[in-house]
Formats: C-alpha cells, sequence, structure tokens
C-alpha cells in the first residue's frame, strides 16, 4: 500500500513523523538496536548543540523584550538500498533541528556579513585528497560533521525549542534558548 510522504512523494514506506508527539506514539522511539531510535536521534542533535556551545537554556522571564524565533525538527528514515516495504533495513533515524531564519529581518536581526556558513575550503579538500593519495588509501566520502556550528553570533537572539522537546528532555517546558553559534541552516 502506498503512503503519501510530507513533501507529497508516494512511498510503501510509514511515512517518517512530523513532530515530536508523533516521535512518541511511535513504535521506534526506543528501538532495541542501537542508534536506529528517534530517542537516539533527537538526543545525538542536542548533544551535538551542547558539544559546540550552540545555546544556553535560560528562562523566559531573562530575554526581556528580545523577539523569539521558532525553531522546527525534522525526522528522517535512512534505510539501506537493500530495504523493501516487506523488510524493511532501517541504516539511522536521522533528526535536525532547524532555526527559522525565515523570519529574520536583513537590518534589524541580521547584516549580510552575518550570513556566513563556514565550510571547507579548496586547499583543506585538495589536502584531505593527497593524504588518501599518499597513504594509498581509498576515499568514497568525506563529510565535515558539524561545519554549519561552528559560526559564533554576536547579536543577542533567542529561539523557542521545538514543541515537545524540553519536556522529552526533562527541562522546564517554557524555557528558551540563548543562540552562541548559528543554529543548522536557515530554513
Amino acid at each position: 500500500m502506498l503512503t503519501r510522504s510530507k513533501d507529497g512523494k508516494k512511498s510503501a514506506f510509514d511515512p517518517d513523523p512530523k513532530s515530536i508527539d508523533q516521535c512518541k506514539s511511535s513504535p521506534n522511539l526506543d528501538r532495541p538496536a542501537p542508534g536506529n531510535s528517534w530517542w537516539e536521534s533527537i538526543k545525538s542533535e542536542v548533544d551535538n548543540f551542547a558539544r559546540y556551545g550552540v545555546f544556553n537554556i535560560v528562562d523566559i522571564n531573562t530575554a526581556g523584550d528580545n523577539r523569539f524565533f521558532p525553531s522546527v525538527i525534522t525526522f528522517v528514515t535512512k534505510r539501506t538500498k537493500d530495504s523493501t516495504p516487506e523488510h524493511e533495513i532501517v541504516d539511522r533515524s536521522k533528526t535536525r533541528i532547524c532555526f527559522c531564519g525565515h523570519r529574520c529581518i536583513l537590518g534589524r536581526d541580521y547584516t549580510k556579513i552575518d550570513a556566513y556558513a563556514p565550510i571547507p575550503t579548496w586547499g583543506t579538500m585538495k589536502l584531505q585528497l593527497a593524504l588518501t593519495a599518499m597513504h594509498k588509501m581509498k576515499l568514497k566520502a568525506f563529510d565535515c560533521t558539524a561545519a554549519f556550528l561552528q559560526t559564533e553570533t554576536d547579536k543577542e537572539m533567542y529561539v523557542r525549542p521545538p514543541p515537545g522537546l524540553m519536556s522529552l528532555l526533562g527541562r522546564n517546558q517554557s524555557d528558551v534558548w540563548k543562540l552562541n553559534r548559528a543554529m543548522l541552516r536557515i530554513s
């Protein structure tokens, strides 16, 4: 039986959750295989933010008159190429929390100089390829993990966590995030 996914495409697989509430009611919230559960995926994304010091959790009352920007959370199930609807083989469950940057206004919330995301330079990529060739290794792909989290912010910005996330993490639901660094990509 074909179902329609969030982007309108037909799929034989069950659709991915669209919210934390749907994750909670999903049988895959605490899947036995490590790294494949939605809980592990959410925890991994939040731990990545903590590792790079992306935000501080603050009480909403300490933010004063500042604007609160929303955030969104997305869930994607990565399956192996051998996966079929009858025998689903999940490679991993992936969660991304994004800052809703489309609500920012140029000149007030950011400048064109602020709209920068660090990426590896050609020199870095050439060095990686040269080291691979020098050591007679095979390179299929390389990934710059969390490159988007490297940009510091100098403006005081506050983000509301995705609905349900703070209670899932055992925190106060009314707390907000004060950004120290860029939070993923502007969606």
